[in-house]
């Protein structure tokens, strides 16, 4: 799906959907959540600025392709107790929009699979 997945769809989305609590610009503030720029490969709960729950920051390794997949399809089976209460993206095509999106928020993005 990331192949064929559209950046500019995934922003707009990304912006109805998302942007009410998360921030994506180099620097940006926190919001109800974390900033977003960059974070396709880094660890789970890597803002020290940010309170993550417990239930996120028990999840062990980067957020890559698969985990932002799982979290995006349902945020509350990935990591139950998260405090994030979006409900999720059901179809796979605007997930992959979202991650193709969040993967453009880098100066160096993370190699596609």
């Amino acid at each position: 799906m990331l192949g064929s997945a559209d950046p500019e769809a995934g922003g707009a989305l990304f912006r109805r959907q998302c942007a009410v609590c998360h921030s994506v610009n180099e620097g940006g503030r926190n919001g109800v959540g974390p900033n977003l720029y960059d974070v396709v490969g880094k660890p789970h709960g890597h803002l020290e600025n940010f309170n993550y729950s417990a239930a996120l920051k028990a999840h062990q390794g980067p957020w890559n392709y698969d985990e932002l997949d799982r979290w995006l399809a349902n945020p509350q089976g990935y990591a139950p107790g998260t405090r994030m209460g979006f409900v999720g993206l059901k179809d796979p095509k605007d997930r992959a929009n979202v991650i193709a999106y969040l993967r453009s928020l880098s100066a160096n993005p993370v190699p596609l699979p």
